[in-house]
């Protein structure tokens, strides 16, 4: 039987049936229905009717076939009614039930523009009932089932900007995604910036000499790769920068160490501090001001440099968390 798809036919179908349950155009399936109200722009019925098939017990029950087109229509017509939440659900659920769909190629550029909604437009943000976060899903679910499309790198990139944005301040969040995006798509246009990021991140954690050591010695890694990798990159100002602050942090760190030593009688702890800091770091104020307190001692650097006992310039970096662990191998 043809499908009616004239407005005046979908009009006199409303009348049908209980309200309880949206009723099919005569002759035409539940499925159908939905299909020709979407034709008809009639995109609330549409909604209703599909989502009416896939969340109401059905007899006989649907097939995995009906229930991926039901999914597609209800997603398609909650998206036409700028419903982004909604419409991302049933995606959602069309790409995890249903892969094989012919509609699922369809669904990057859905999911991208629901993620770019959510995250900058004006309806969605407010501190009580944001949705910002739901746009970080959307993006997260884009760039895991679409690992290899253009779009992936450019979702990771507003994923990570959103933890690091003045209203979030997530760092440990934005820089593992930061070095997600390079790591999984180096040839990305934002590869370059993103080292750089990723350890800016990491130091927004680190308050002062001394506290936060495991992510000063990543942020120091992530620099060193970034100026190695990119050395005239787009952030190759701001590495040099930030690494020069870093490396000054570090040789502080391990002079505040000495300073603990000295404190508690323990010699040979406070100058092999003294070491790595002279030793590691000699470009900076406190590695300069390690070498002379040694000197003035009657040490030699460079024979506490050949010798592993009286330095450790391997250096000590804190261990990751296990949440890191986890989140990136």
């Amino acid at each position: 039987m043809p499908v009616v798809t004239t407005l005046a036919a979908l009009l006199l179908a409303a009348a049908l049936g209980p309200a309880c349950a949206p009723s099919a155009i005569r002759g035409l399936t539940r499925l159908e229905t939905a299909q020709s109200y979407l034709d008809a722009e009639r995109f609330g019925r549409a909604a209703n009717m599909a989502e009416y098939l896939l969340e109401e017990a059905q007899s006989p029950p649907l097939s995995a076939q009906d229930e991926a087109e039901a999914a597609w229509l209800a997603g398609e017509s909650r998206m036409f009614e700028g419903e982004h939440e909604r419409a991302f659900q049933h995606y959602k659920r069309l790409l995890e039930t249903a892969p094989w769909s012919p509609h699922v190629a369809a669904l990057e550029a859905r999911l991208y523009e629901i993620g770019l909604a959510l995250l900058y437009e004006d309806q969605y943000g407010g501190w009580l009932f944001s949705s910002r976060g739901r746009g970080v899903e959307v993006m997260t679910t884009l760039q895991v089932h679409f690992r290899q499309s253009a779009r992936a790198d450019d979702a990771l990139r507003h994923i990570a900007d959103w933890f690091a944005s003045d209203e979030n301040e997530e760092w440990l969040e934005a820089s593992l995604t930061y070095e997600q995006l390079f790591t999984d798509y180096p040839d990305s246009e934002w590869a370059e910036r993103s080292l750089w990021l990723a350890a800016w991140c990491r130091l927004k954690r680190v308050y002062r000499a001394g506290y936060n050591n495991g992510d000063l010695h990543h942020a120091h890694e992530l620099l060193r790769t970034s100026r190695r990798v990119h050395p005239r990159g787009a952030a190759s100002r701001e590495v040099r920068e930030d690494l020069t602050r870093t490396r000054d942090l570090l040789a502080q760190t391990e002079v505040i160490v000495a300073d603990f030593y000295a404190g508690r009688g323990r010699p040979a702890g406070e100058q092999l501090r003294l070491a790595n800091a002279a030793l590691l770091y000699p470009e900076t104020d406190a590695g300069e001001a390690a070498r002379q307190r040694l000197a003035a001692m009657g040490l030699d650097i460079d024979v506490m440099a050949a010798d592993p006992a009286l330095s450790s310039t391997d250096g000590s970096v804190s261990p990751r968390s296990p949440w890191e662990q986890d989140a990136q191998p």
